[in-house]
C-alpha cells in the first residue's frame, strides 16, 4: 500500500497547524533541482481550526491515494 506524505508544520505560539499533501503532482511542481531549500507558503486552506475536518480531508487523501495504488505492482507503481 502507498502511503501519503502529509508535512504538519505546528505554531505553538499561535496554536495553529498548518499541512500540505505532498502529492506527485505537488511535488513536481515544487522546483528542488540545483537548490539547497525552497520556501513555502501555506494558504489559508492548509490551515487546521477543527481536527474533524483535517481528519475528513486526511481520510479522503488516503482513500484517494490507496485506489490509485492498491493491488499494482511495483514497476506499475514506478510507471505512475
Amino acid at each position: 500500500m502507498e502511503n501519503p506524505a502529509i508535512y504538519f508544520v505546528v505554531d505553538v505560539t499561535s496554536n495553529r497547524i498548518f499541512w500540505i499533501y505532498l502529492s506527485d503532482a505537488k511535488l513536481m511542481s515544487l522546483n528542488f533541482e540545483g537548490k539547497d531549500n525552497i520556501a513555502y507558503y501555506f494558504s489559508e486552506g492548509k490551515i487546521c481550526d477543527n481536527i474533524d475536518t483535517l481528519l475528513n480531508k486526511l481520510d479522503l487523501i488516503a482513500n484517494e491515494r490507496n485506489q490509485k495504488f492498491l493491488n499494482k505492482t511495483p514497476e506499475e507503481i514506478a510507471e505512475i
